[in-house]
């Protein structure tokens, strides 16, 4: 636990699951939370805080909005399961924990967090076409032995090694347009809409920050991409044009930020999504496609 702010002026609540998502929209875009002078801060899946609300007048609760704890004063950030092992992100695992003991190099936490950041996005390829949706393919310790992965596998592995670093770490995810793609796979997805593309959450004084170890630097010089900084002070997420100008990637939808992946979920999309897909793309070379890709005209 890591105190983040503390004001007796102040509203810190900790929502259900059913109520966050209610809470949002009602506040955002609210005439009320906006008069009321109020400012709001996410710094974790379920919790927010309130910072210096002038009046409630009992909304909140007028709204619908079922609140599992209420605190006044100071604030405490919760990091449960975002520190320990879990189901994917195997941070107990030995090549897990050698891999960040080897790689977390720099005297604080975001120092570490950088480094472990480089060491995934360049030490890794992507490559799309080899996708293993089972737990034992999304490990992070699977990457690691594969020496390859892709934008979920690779997220997972820099959450595991944060973890493994003693750094909190969770894994978030958005729908997004890529612009970054094979003939090969347009024709297969027939949709250049990527669904659940995946990126890292990095506990960093005091802030969760976005990081996105996707592409290794090798991909993005070949497709003209600006490769992909991050300096633990700021969100790290794709640039909307690259080199030249051209459309790269745009976010459509943000699906939110948990501890481990959220399998069903994601499983049940591409099913739906991208029915056959996996199998189509049995024994196709990304590395050779990417080649032909570049020299279209």
């Amino acid at each position: 636990m890591g105190s983040l702010y503390s004001s007796n002026s102040s509203f810190f609540c900790r929502l259900s699951p059913h109520s966050r998502q209610f809470f949002l929209l009602q506040l955002l875009d609210s005439w009320r939370f906006n008069k009321a002078g109020m400012r709001l801060i996410l710094f974790s899946p379920y919790y927010v805080v309130l910072v210096n609300p002038k009046i409630l007048d009992g909304w909140l609760f007028s709204c619908g909005i079922w609140l599992s704890e209420v605190f006044l004063g100071e604030v405490k950030v919760s990091i449960d399961g975002y520190l320990e092992a879990s189901t994917c992100v195997d941070s107990e695992h030995p090549l897990v924990r050698r891999f960040s003991r080897e790689n977390a190099i720099g005297g604080n936490d975001r120092e570490r967090a950088v480094a472990l950041y480089y060491a995934v996005r360049d030490g890794f390829l992507y490559d799309p076409y080899r996708i293993d949706v089972s737990e034992a393919g999304l490990r992070a310790s699977s990457v690691l032995e594969k020496g390859y992965g892709w934008c979920v596998s690779k997220a997972v592995l820099l959450a595991a090694a944060c973890r493994a670093a003693g750094i909190p770490a969770g894994l978030g995810y958005a729908d997004v347009r890529n612009h970054l793609s094979t003939e090969r796979l347009r024709n297969t997805l027939k949709t250049d809409v990527f669904f659940f593309h995946g990126y890292t959450i990095i506990w960093l004084e005091g802030q969760w920050r976005k990081a996105t170890p996707a592409f290794n630097i090798e991909l993005c010089d070949k497709f003209s991409l600006h490769p992909l900084e991050f300096d633990g002070l700021s969100d790290s997420i794709y640039h909307p044009f690259d080199k030249v100008g051209q459309r790269h990637m745009e976010y459509l939808n943000f699906r939110g930020e948990y501890p481990d992946v959220p399998l069903v979920e994601m499983i049940e999309t591409f099913n739906r999504e991208y029915p056959g897909v996996f199998e189509a793309m049995e024994g196709a070379d990304f590395s050779a496609d990417v080649e032909k890709e570049i020299q279209r005209p």
